[in-house]
């Protein structure tokens, strides 16, 4: 500050200071302002970031080099610092607990073992955490831009990995999120999926029903249940993020290491304005959004008109309704299953899960905390945009043992049995 000679910390922008949670009536303050707004009645709180509040001692410098600003390692170097804990329990104690709300936090650098201790059943801390693991699954490890800004297509065994690993750490222990989308996130039929013309429907149906079967909480964000893409505008003056106008302005404008198109394809595969688009709510000027002749903030994507949410309400097979199903299931005749059975990745009889880059199958088996023991689901995904065979001897031994095994979700009409069309997504109830 020029007037003061003083300086803050700023981890993120200079617009989002760093609280010092050292300093206990700072502390006090924040939980007053806490308490304020739940006493106003909100439901709860997603906090921002939190597993950074506690620092290194010392406070180190950025490893990184002047052109990698962009990919500064500080974020992950302080995360999980040794007071996160004692102040998270305190915070929760003073204010969360008084009151019946739902808390999330947003963990960067966040194992399922440190997961325990956020959002354990008895850890007194958080209901539950978002952590990255999956969001890194399409870096390129040795990429010249580092970070997220140098891509590789994601491997779904790597992908699998890390959801497995979630799920099975968590079980019994602590509380889950699901999410593929988030205001930092691409849009995820355009990154997981695929948003062609032909396949977007059945690619973004297949993926809600790969993750709402899972344990957890899932989360829909804005735009994910219509279908929404990744947008591509021509010129780095439409974008707001300041992170991709400063990854532009680092690696096109002041080191020349690439050319406008070069940078502007990084930006359309991981750009977060990818996600901060306006909603596409009709097919009228601004998609809805804002009157015609208002310049919104940041452009429309310009496929609003064949992808909007008048559109979406007025097709029975939409994207819409088949999230509107799998929400219906989880809240109605599955909820014991789809919350609390036990979770495992699957076998096909052609490939093990874990060799398996075109399909997704796991199985959800009854019998912990409360679900009917003689109930499952088998859940079966396929990423790709190819015909895949897939037996699974789970299905087979159960119909061999004469136990009732019902389709109870899909994105196609009809059942193919071990035949996989492209993006095909099914779940089968089974009861002995």
């Amino acid at each position: 500050d020029e007037a003061t000679g003083q300086f803050y910390l700023h981890i993120f922008f200079k617009e989002q200071p760093d609280l010092n949670w050292e300093n206990e009536k700072v502390r006090e303050d924040l939980y007053s302002m806490v308490r304020w707004w739940l006493d106003k009645g909100v439901d709860g709180f997603r906090l921002d970031a939190i597993n950074i509040i506690s620092k290194p001692e010392g406070f180190p410098d950025d490893p990184s080099t002047d052109f990698e600003k962009h990919t500064s390692s500080i974020p992950f170097v302080i995360s999980n610092g040794t007071m996160v804990h004692p102040w998270m329990k305190e915070l929760t104690r003073e204010t969360f607990s008084r009151y019946d709300v739902m808390t999330v936090g947003e963990t960067s650098a966040t194992s399922p073992e440190d997961a325990k201790l956020w959002a354990g059943y008895h850890t007194g801390e958080l209901n539950m955490i978002f952590h990255f693991d999956h969001m890194g699954v399409d870096n390129d490890p040795n990429g010249s831009l580092g970070g997220k800004w140098s891509y590789a297509p994601y491997k779904l065994t790597e992908l699998k990995r890390i959801l497995n690993d979630w799920q099975t750490t968590l079980e019994g222990n602590a509380w889950g999120s699901l999410y593929w989308n988030n205001h930092d996130q691409p849009r995820v039929v355009s990154r997981f999926g695929n948003d062609s013309d032909e396949f977007r429907t059945l690619s973004a149906k297949q993926l809600a029903t790969t993750l709402h079967f899972m344990q957890g909480t899932p989360y829909i964000y804005q735009g994910e249940e219509i279908g929404m893409t990744n947008v591509k505008f021509d010129s780095i003056e439409n974008y707001r993020d300041g992170d991709s106008i400063r990854f532009y302005e680092d690696m096109h404008v002041d080191h020349k290491r690439l050319s406008h198109e070069e940078a502007m394809q990084a930006i359309y595969i991981k750009g977060r304005d990818n996600a901060r688009t306006p909603v596409q709510w009709d097919a009228s000027a601004n998609g809805g959004f804002s009157p015609e002749g208002v310049t919104p903030w940041i452009a429309v994507n310009p496929n609003y008109p064949a992808i909007n949410a008048e559109a979406v309400l007025a097709d029975e097979d939409s994207i819409f309704y088949h999230y509107q199903q799998l929400v219906a299931l989880r809240r109605g005749k599955l909820k014991d299953l789809m919350v609390y059975a036990s979770f495992a990745p699957v076998d096909s009889v052609q490939v093990p899960h874990n060799e398996d880059e075109a399909v997704y199958a796991y199985t959800r088996t009854g019998g912990a905390d409360g679900s009917p023991a003689n109930e499952s689901l088998l859940v079966v995904s396929n990423f790709t945009a190819e015909e895949q065979e897939r037996d699974f001897a789970v299905l087979s031994e159960a119909r061999e043992a004469g136990a009732r095994v019902e389709l109870v979700s899909s994105n196609y009409k009809d059942d193919a049995g071990s035949t996989l069309r492209p993006y095909e997504a099914k779940v089968y109830h089974i009861v002995r």
